[in-house]
């Protein structure tokens, strides 16, 4: 959505020590952190795959107004929403960069970009910093065994 290029990650790109927002939480930080890190991820995870052939990039669809997506938000912003659906793309726009990316040949082998429109865009400037990369892929996989661990007792 183009809202979230608006928005901002915590300046230091993820907030380790708040990943639950617990300390301090705002939808509008978490979502433009969450799509940090699925772009973090994606660049990660295509140096790690870089020796298989296989391609990991990662996207922004731009603004896909009338999905539905934020149906239940406040007022305003559905009214705002409403204002700026003619500036948004249609399914078939939003949808062209994913295509592009999962079927043709003419990006085959390309990896470990950030696209945008159909073609690679500047993103964040956090997704140069490989230090925060694989911070980011080493706490998630802690993260996850713990919840695996938690899972396997109550079993």
């Amino acid at each position: 959505m183009r809202l979230a290029s608006k928005l901002s990650a915590p300046k230091e790109g993820i907030a380790f020590g708040d990943l639950d927002g617990r300390k301090n939480y705002s939808a509008t930080r978490f979502y433009a952190q969450s799509k940090l890190a699925n772009a973090l991820f994606a660049r990660e995870l295509s140096q790690r795959l870089a020796e298989r052939g296989i391609a990991v990039n990662s996207l922004r669809p731009g603004s896909i107004l009338g999905t539905g997506f934020l149906r239940n938000a406040a007022a305003p912003i559905r009214l705002l929403l409403r204002l700026a659906r003619p500036l948004g793309k249609t399914l078939p726009q939003g949808a062209a960069t994913q295509t592009l990316l999962a079927a043709s040949p003419l990006v085959a082998g390309v990896t470990g970009l950030y696209w945008s429109d159909c073609k690679p865009a500047k993103g964040s400037l956090h997704l140069e910093h490989a230090e925060l990369r694989e911070r980011l892929w080493t706490v998630t996989e802690d993260v996850l065994t713990r919840a695996q661990r938690a899972i396997s007792l109550s079993y």
